[in-house]
């Protein structure tokens, strides 16, 4: 009979000390579900406002008006700017709630991201405005200027803006780009020489007429 009643107590025990630890931490789980609850709240209010703002500053449409192309003017920025700003905000929740836990390496790795966050957004802004200055400088070159090889001059403009707009995003990202800026440097300037010599080509052929006649009328005095 002591056997039994043995056996039942070490089968029992541990079940007892389950149960003991589950309602320890009870509390715990409370709290982070209600951080969590209202992280999401608070973290979708102020994504849906960031959206709304810059659809009423109307952010959508400047790429549409710089003759953009149409997968690029169609890009929803307010709505990526949005949905940044509300799991960036429910992630700080998160990072709470992990804490509460004591969910040790799972929080310093949230901690880590929402440090990381800002630079994210900021290196979408980067490409955003630098599509921006690209397309609008390469459209004014191109439509308002009278210069010879204007369209070639507005596509490598283009080409400089938009790549500088992308190295910054991905260095803010944390990436290492030396490499393609190098290499983006020397194709670059291949084609500044090539459009140059092509613009001064395109020039003496055009002045050849008239300084003919200019030294012709010169002899004849």
């Amino acid at each position: 009979m002591a056997d039994f009643e043995e056996m039942a107590i070490q089968i029992v025990d541990p079940f007892k000390h389950l149960w003991n630890q589950f309602w320890e931490i009870m509390p715990s789980i409370l709290l982070a579900l209600l951080l969590l609850l209202a992280g999401y709240l608070i973290a979708f209010l102020l994504g849906r406002f960031v959206k709304l703002i810059l659809s009423k500053l109307k952010v959508d449409s400047v790429l549409s008006k710089v003759d953009a192309p149409k997968s690029i003017s169609k890009m929803n920025i307010s709505a990526i700017l949005g949905q940044l700003t509300k799991w960036g905000i429910f992630i700080i929740f998160l990072v709470s709630a992990a804490e509460v836990l004591k969910l040790g390496a799972l929080s310093d790795l949230l901690s880590k991201f929402v440090i990381w966050l800002p630079q994210l957004i900021v290196a979408i802004l980067s490409v955003f405005l630098g599509l921006i200055v690209a397309y609008y400088v390469a459209h004014i070159i191109e439509k308002e200027t009278n210069i010879k090889g204007a369209k070639q001059m507005a596509v490598l403009f283009k080409a400089i803006v938009i790549f500088i707009a992308v190295m910054i995003a991905l260095e803010q990202v944390g990436l290492q780009v030396s490499i393609l800026e190098n290499t983006f440097l020397i194709l670059v300037a291949g084609l500044s020489l090539g459009l140059a010599i092509s613009l001064g080509i395109s020039f003496g052929h055009n002045l050849k007429e008239p300084v003919g006649k200019f030294i012709a009328n010169l002899k004849k005095k």
